[in-house]
């Protein structure tokens, strides 16, 4: 059950896909609940491993709690045969609690670094109070070591819970395309070295942070680079910043805004080196994960990434890419300068980064999560 999923894509969307995926892959009946978004008919005729029944909704909102009440109640009796009930974030938890899937099904529920944060609230912590939500009927899976530990931290109770913290996976690419034919696809010929950033533009992905790290690279490598940033731009403000340090500098850069997914894989390919600076934001916000690592690693493409939140859970130091200090601007160009003058490493750690991400599969994450 999800409140997120195709068409809308996000990480809880992703993660609900591929683990639905990965569990019908190895020949389970699957049932994913997600919203309508107001589309009249879905077609789901490409989903040919699981089946998806619709609720009438979208984004969640409080007003829509006691509707996901009731339709966990009536999924209950639709499907009184379930041996496993995953409530993927948090519009199902309570009501997950609060049916008779509760004492019948193995229960399980993901946490998310975000969602984590969101229920901390006093207002919700009554809610799971009175739902007896952490009295041990569910198995908790976090995505991080970084998650299980803010879960414990925020919810004592969790801590009498069974958790499994099972990192994510990642689905390999159909195929990796020369890195010309992507940069034609891109229009970017005429680049050196292309230093790619995937993720939505706000200040907890750290593109600011980056910026200031460009700007302190030698003027050699500088001029060599183009920064490929494919992302959503909604945070015009926050763009305008970006833009305006990178400016400083000698390093170009080009804003793609958000694209499609064929895009961002040309994007993958066509790149010499990923990075990612997340910082921890004014609410203490992470990036939980860092899904986008494992996205690189699985087109040969080795990763510069913060040591923040769940993000070392998603590089493999040394492997698939190299960790820095979430506050050391001048560690991070030197970390990016070092690895784009180095070929022979960047040729290393790319090898080595696509057999890691072949490991990391989505059938490991659903056989951990199920007991399959």
């Amino acid at each position: 059950m999800t409140s997120e999923f195709s068409p809308v894509h996000g990480g809880i969307g992703t993660y609900a896909l591929e683990i639905a995926n990965a569990a019908g892959l190895a020949g389970h009946s699957v049932v994913v609940v997600a919203p309508d978004y107001g589309v009249s008919s879905v077609d789901e005729m490409h989903w040919p491993l699981f089946r998806v029944e619709r609720f009438r909704g979208g984004r969640h909102n409080s007003m829509g709690a006691l509707a996901k009440l009731m339709l966990v109640w009536q999924l209950s009796f639709r499907h009184s045969d379930a041996d496993v009930v995953h409530a993927v974030d948090w519009p199902f938890y309570i009501p997950l609690a609060l049916s008779p899937f509760r004492v019948r099904a193995t229960c399980v529920a993901t946490f998310h670094g975000t969602e984590i944060n969101f229920m901390r609230s006093a207002f919700r912590r009554l809610a799971l109070s009175i739902a007896r939500f952490w009295n041990g009927w569910f198995i908790a899976v976090t995505n991080s070591r970084y998650t299980t530990d803010l879960l414990a931290r925020s919810f004592p109770g969790a801590r009498e819970l069974p958790i499994r913290t099972i990192p994510l996976g990642v689905r390999m690419p159909d195929g990796i395309m020369n890195k010309g034919a992507a940069r034609a696809k891109l229009e970017l010929e005429g680049c050196d070295l292309i230093l790619l950033t995937v993720g939505r533009v706000v200040p907890r992905k750290g593109h600011h942070f980056l910026a200031r790290a460009l700007a302190l690279l030698s003027p050699e490598i500088a001029r060599r680079i183009t920064w490929l940033v494919c992302g959503p731009t909604d945070d015009a403000v926050y763009v305008k910043q970006v833009q305006s340090v990178i400016a400083t500098g000698m390093v170009r850069a080009h804003f793609t805004g958000a694209v499609p997914r064929a895009v961002v894989d040309a994007a993958f390919s066509a790149s010499d080196l990923f990075c990612l600076s997340a910082q921890p934001g004014l609410n203490g916000e992470v990036e939980g994960f860092g899904l986008v690592f494992l996205e690189a690693a699985s087109f040969a493409l080795p990763s510069v990434g913060t040591n923040t939140g769940g993000i070392p859970d998603a590089i493999a130091s040394n492997v698939s890419g190299q960790l820095v200090p979430v506050d050391d601007e001048a560690e991070l160009a030197r970390t990016i300068e070092g690895l784009l003058r180095n070929d022979d490493e960047r040729l290393r750690l790319a090898q080595s980064a696509l057999a890691y991400a072949r490991e990391q599969s989505w059938l490991r994450v659903a056989n951990l999560t199920y007991d399959l």
